[in-house]
């Protein structure tokens, strides 16, 4: 239906003009046609703003994306404003129609993080959401405006917090205020941790450093994954992950194993090595394999050999045979294909196959012994399998 309703823009303003006639009836058949039709749009004159506004207050379907077609400044702000009170945000229409308006509706975006009292639904997550989806060159006019926000005289500690909150959505981009973050930081020492995050948001080179510290003070998984979704910038890291390797929580070594490929971390290819070694827990054993074919260092082919020959779980030979693949390869073995692509690519190690691999261990004879594979409670169900412990 929606690419059927796409077809009325090949007719122009008459069938605009039409459709928004049609947002008059009581029909919902045609109502919900219009408003997909009219969404499909891409250049809608501000004429027409109070009949899709009028259309959007009763509540037709799609038709609150087609402010993002109105390209004006008063049709960015209220697209801005209903995307904040939308329940269905950020998932939303109202999401599609700020991404729109992109430049355009940067400023409305700031302007709602310095709420703090009676704020709208959500807003102080909703608006970096939001900004993540729009174009390098609207993220960083973005990051210039925080930072002329925060500056602003009479902006108190609650506002300048949700304004740096927005620079979780804003990536490298905002490295082009990286220094003046620096400064905030030293002249105004209660937002040290905000400042911190901010940092980190934007990929700033001080980002290993600040995690280096947080890991050594309280470890964890989640942190481990904020590391390696900051990937490069987070190098700096890398001894304290390295650390973590021995960690008593089979979360958080595996956390650290993966981390390590994700920021590049050449120094740890020994350390990788001999992980493809642990006998407690396999997802760290294929994580090592994963992570040395991030890196990218041909020292590492002899190892991965050895396991790609002669481990028992088929997916660590396969991960064994991708991160030789990887490296032979020409380009950057370390990158990922986008930051959408982050989840899927870190959390791969939850999905190894383990029912499949019980049936190939006792086809094969190996004598009852548990190997816990660490599946904590936070994500899935403790997991076991039966292996012999010299069965390799």
């Amino acid at each position: 239906m929606l690419q059927a309703a796409g077809q009325f823009r090949k007719f122009g303003e008459p069938a605009l003009v039409h459709l928004l006639e049609l947002l008059g009836t009581r029909d919902e058949g045609l109502l919900k046609i219009a408003g997909m039709a009219i969404a499909q749009f891409e250049d809608i004159d501000e004429r027409h703003l109070p009949s899709i506004l009028a259309g959007v207050d009763n509540g037709v379907p799609w038709l609150v994306r087609a402010l993002g077609s109105v390209k004006t400044a008063a049709a960015a702000k209220i697209a801005v404003e209903l995307y904040l009170n939308s329940e269905s945000s950020p998932g939303s229409q109202e999401a599609v129609a700020v991404g729109l308006h992109g430049e355009r509706a940067v400023p409305h975006v700031v302007e709602a993080s310095t709420c703090v009292v009676g704020c709208v639904r959500g807003h102080t997550r909703l608006p970096s959401y939001v900004l993540w989806d729009m174009a390098e060159d609207a993220r960083s006019i973005a990051s210039e405006l925080i930072v002329e926000s925060l500056n602003h005289p009479g902006r108190t500690a609650a506002q300048q917090a949700n304004l740096l909150s927005l620079f979780d959505g804003i990536g490298a981009p905002g490295l082009v205020v990286e220094q003046d973050l620096v400064r905030l930081r030293d002249v105004a020492p209660g937002l040290a941790g905000e400042v911190d995050r901010a940092l980190v948001g934007i990929r700033s080179s001080r980002s290993g450093r600040i995690f280096s510290a947080r890991l050594r003070k309280q470890p964890s998984f989640e942190l481990l994954t904020d590391v390696a979704e900051v990937g490069r910038a987070a190098k700096a890291a890398g001894p304290a992950v390295v650390e973590l390797l021995s960690h008593a929580d089979p979360e958080i070594r595996v956390g650290a194993t993966l981390a390590l490929g994700f920021i590049e971390y050449g120094e740890a290819v020994p350390n990788l090595e001999s992980m493809l070694h642990d006998r407690r827990d396999v997802r760290v054993v294929w994580a090592a394999a994963e992570s040395l074919g991030r890196i990218g260092d041909e020292a590492a082919l002899d190892a991965l050999r050895a396991v790609q020959d002669s481990h028992w779980h088929p997916a660590v030979g396969q991960a064994a045979g991708a991160a030789m693949a990887r490296i032979g390869a020409a380009g950057n073995p370390g990158a990922y294909d986008g930051p959408n692509r982050f989840p899927i690519e870190f959390f791969r190690y939850m999905n190894l196959g383990i029912e499949a691999c019980r049936a190939v261990a006792l086809k094969a004879g190996r004598s009852e012994r548990t190997l816990t594979l660490g599946w904590g409670s936070r994500r899935t169900p403790s997991l076991a399998l039966e292996r012999d412990a010299d069965s390799r």
